[in-house]
C-alpha cells in the first residue's frame, strides 16, 4: 500500500532526485504494479503545494537507503507514510489445476488483481475468460527457474498450486521468498513442509515477507484447533488428531501429492523429538455411538507446524480407514516400497487417467482433536465438521492471501493460525457450514 502522509512534505528537488535513481536503476515508469508514475506525480504535487512549509518536511534520509538497498517503491511508499493506495497483486501459480481454478474463482469475487500461470495457454484462456476480473496470464512451466522469477515480478503475494511439492515446490518457494514477496502453497505433505521451515525461515524474515507452507484445510484446521486448546488449557503439551473422512474423492494433484508423500521419510512427535512412523500398527477408533474404523498413524504437517508457535511435545496425527488391521497393515507397508520402485510409473499412468474433477461436495469430514496440559491434570478437545475439503481449502487460502496484503502480519515463516489468530481461521470455515465443537474434559 502506497501512501504519503497528511502532512507531510517531499521537497521538489529529492522528489527528482528519486525519479531519477529509479530510472536509472530500470524501473519502468509504466509499469502499472508498482504505480511508479501516478506515485512521483501525486508526490510532486504533494511537494509543490507545502513547499512553504519546512517545519512540516520529514526527514527520511534513512528511507531513501531503505529504497535504495531494496530498489523496492512499495516497501517505501510504506516507509513515508499514508494517504494513496495501490492495489495489491495475488499471483496463483498452478490456476488451471483443480484447487488453483476454485481459488483463481474466489479471488476474482474478491475483485483483488491477479495473475494466473499454468502450462496450457488453452486452459489459462478459458479460465481467464470464466473470471469478471481482466486477469493477467502466463504460460509458466515451474521448472523454468528464470520464466518463474519475471512471472512474479511485481506480485505481493504468490499462492503455489503447482505439486508435488516435494518435486517442484522448493524452488518456486525459494525464488518467491528471495524476491521479498510473501508465499503460501496447498501441500500436504511433510518433509517439504519441514524443508521450506528449515530452509527459508531466515531468508523470509531477512526479506520482510511471510510463508505459509500448507494452508489447506485439513492442517489449517487442526493448527487453529491447537492454538484454541493451548489457551483454554495454559498450555499444551500433546494433541492427538484423527480425521476420518467419507467419500473420499480426490484430484489427480492429491493424489501424485499422497504418493510423494510416501516415498518420503514420516515422522509424528515423541517426548520433544522426532521418531519415525512404524509400518503397520492400526487401533479401533469410535467415529459415533454407532460406528468404530480402524485409525492409522500417518505423516500430518502439524508435526513441523504447531511448534513454530507452541511449546509442544507430542504430536499424533492419524487416518481412518473401514478395512481389517491386516489388510492395513499390509498396505501400510507395501505402498512405500512400490512408491520407491518403477511400478511408481505404473501408479503415475493410473493417474493420469483417473478422473480429473473429483466430487468434492459428495466428501464429508470429521476431525476429533484431542489435547492435554504439561502434567496431565486437565485436557480438551476439538471436533470438527464439515464437507467439501477443496473448496474449503481454496476459501481458507484465498482469504490468508489477502490478509497477507495487509500491514502487521508476522515475517517468517508461520502456519494459518498465526497470521491473524484461530479465530481468522475458525469464522472463514464456519461461514461455510464448518462446525466446530470444544469441550474441557
Amino acid at each position: 500500500m502506497l501512501k504519503i502522509l497528511a502532512g507531510t512534505a517531499v521537497p521538489i528537488d529529492l522528489t527528482l532526485a528519486l525519479a531519477t535513481f529509479l530510472s536509472l536503476a530500470g524501473i519502468s515508469w509504466k509499469n502499472r504494479i508498482f504505480g511508479a508514475e501516478e506515485w512521483f506525480h501525486r508526490l510532486r504535487v504533494t511537494s509543490l503545494a507545502r513547499a512553504q512549509r519546512p517545519d512540516q518536511v520529514t526527514d527520511i534520509g534513512n528511507n531513501i537507503f531503505k529504497i535504495i538497498k531494496t530498489s523496492n517503491i512499495k516497501k517505501f511508499g510504506r516507509y513515508i507514510g499514508s494517504s494513496m493506495e495501490e492495489d495489491e497483486m495475488i499471483t496463483v501459480i498452478g490456476a488451471t489445476g483443480f484447487t488453483g481454478t476454485l481459488i483463481a474463482q474466489l479471488l476474482d469475487k474478491e475483485q483483488v488483481p491477479l495473475r494466473l500461470t499454468g502450462r496450457d495457454r488453452a486452459k489459462l484462456d478459458a479460465l481467464g475468460s470464466s473470471l469478471s476480473s481482466n486477469a493477467e496470464k502466463i504460460v509458466l512451466d515451474v521448472t523454468d527457474l528464470s520464466g518463474l522469477k519475471t512471472a512474479i515480478a511485481g506480485s505481493d503475494v504468490v499462492i503455489n498450486c503447482a505439486g508435488p511439492f516435494t518435486t517442484f515446490g522448493l524452488k518456486v518457494a525459494e525464488t518467491v521468498i528471495n524476491a521479498g514477496v510473501s508465499y503460501l502453497d496447498i501441500t500436504g505433505e511433510q518433509q517439504y513442509i519441514a524443508q521450506v521451515i528449515e530452509r527459508f525461515n531466515a531468508l523470509a524474515i531477512k526479506n520482510e515477507c511471510t510463508a505459509i507452507p500448507s494452508c489447506a484445510f485439513e492442517y489449517a484446521m487442526v493448527d487453529t484447533a491447537a492454538a484454541m486448546m493451548h489457551q483454554q488449557l495454559g498450555g499444551l503439551t500433546s494433541i492427538e488428531a484423527t480425521y476420518f473422512i467419507e467419500g473420499m474423492y480426490t484430484s489427480r494433484g492429491t493424489k501424485r501429492s499422497i504418493i510423494c508423500a510416501l516415498e518420503s521419510p514420516s515422522f509424528q512427535l515423541r517426548n520433544g523429538t522426532l521418531t519415525k512412523i512404524p509400518g503397520g500398527e492400526s487401533s479401533p477408533f469410535p467415529v459415533d455411538k454407532n460406528k468404530t474404523v480402524q485409525r492409522f498413524p500417518f505423516p500430518g504437517g502439524e508435526v513441523y507446524l504447531l511448534p513454530l508457535h507452541i511449546p509442544i511435545k507430542n504430536i499424533s496425527t492419524f487416518l481412518t480407514a473401514e478395512a481389517s488391521p491386516a489388510v492395513l497393515g499390509l498396505v501400510s507397508k507395501i505402498m512405500p516400497m512400490i512408491a520407491r520402485t518403477p511400478l511408481r510409473k505404473l501408479i503415475d499412468l493410473a493417474i493420469d487417467h483417473s478422473d480429473p474433477v473429483p466430487k468434492r461436495t459428495e466428501t464429508k469430514f470429521k476431525i476429533f482433536c484431542k489435547g492435554s496440559n504439561a502434567n496431565g491434570t486437565s485436557s480438551s478437545t476439538v471436533e470438527i465438521s464439515g464437507a467439501d475439503p477443496y473448496y474449503l481449502t481454496a476459501k481458507i487460502v484465498s482469504q490468508c492471501a489477502i490478509a497477507l496484503t495487509k500491514p502487521g502480519v508476522p515475517r517468517g515463516v508461520i502456519s494459518a493460525s498465526m497470521l491473524s489468530g484461530f479465530q481468522f481461521i475458525q469464522s472463514i470455515t464456519e461461514a461455510e457450514s464448518v462446525f466446530w465443537k470444544q469441550e474441557t474434559l
